[in-house]
């Protein structure tokens, strides 16, 4: 099996082998063997796997949006104690996951709609 050298130091190439940087185009070249000689950019998937990526893209926005909308709501429903103290102090992160989410499904209703 043949392997390919990236390096981006000089110092880490051992001494019989023979090493030089090389870009993104080898990046693409080992993605597209991956996926079968396919691009991967939504617009050169065949339609069935265009919609399967879309799906999912609307599920990982409606979980991500619900997790943010969860640990935003605790606190208030939660009876004192640590628990709640750590879960209220988790709002950054909250509305950081709601804001991912909400983004996500927007993302998701803008490709639908290109897609038509």
């Amino acid at each position: 099996m043949a392997m390919a050298c990236v390096c981006f130091r000089r110092e880490n190439v051992s001494p019989g082998l023979n090493c030089r940087p090389r870009g993104l185009g080898l990046v693409k070249r080992v993605v597209a063997a991956h996926n079968g000689g396919m691009s991967t950019t939504p617009n050169h998937l065949p339609s069935h796997q265009r919609d399967k990526a879309l799906n999912e893209l609307l599920l990982k926005g409606i979980f991500i949006a619900l997790i943010g909308l969860v640990l935003l709501l605790a606190p208030s429903i939660m009876a004192a104690g640590e628990v709640r103290t750590l879960v209220a102090g988790s709002s950054l992160v909250a509305w950081f996951a709601l804001v991912l989410g909400l983004a996500l499904i927007v993302r998701y209703v803008l490709r639908r709609r290109a897609a038509k």
